[in-house]
């Protein structure tokens, strides 16, 4: 298993800009949902590019597009996402 130091760590944060692009499409389209600015959202998709080491999105005309690495991440993001929601109700049940 690989050791990775604390600056190749995935953030939640770009995990949840990452699916929002997913969902809309657009660089543009993400911003206004999420209310971030596009440039904000580019940097993050750069971002989380370098740390996973592989190019996830084409970007086009028509928005950006999914690569095979992009698809492949889209489950894991949805698992890292509702796995912190699991953690996050377990706690808030016990207190």
């Amino acid at each position: 298993m690989r050791t990775q130091t604390e600056g190749n760590d995935l953030d939640l944060g770009l995990l949840r800009t990452f699916l929002a692009l997913v969902e809309h499409g657009s660089m543009g389209e993400t911003a206004i949902a999420i209310e971030k600015t596009q440039p904000t959202i580019s940097q993050q998709m750069r971002r989380l590019e370098k740390i996973v080491g592989r190019k996830l999105f084409v970007r086009g005309r028509n928005g950006a597009e999914l690569t095979g690495h992009g698809h492949v991440l889209v489950t894991y993001a949805h698992r890292v996402v509702d796995l912190n929601a699991e953690i996050l109700l377990a706690f808030e049940s016990r207190m």
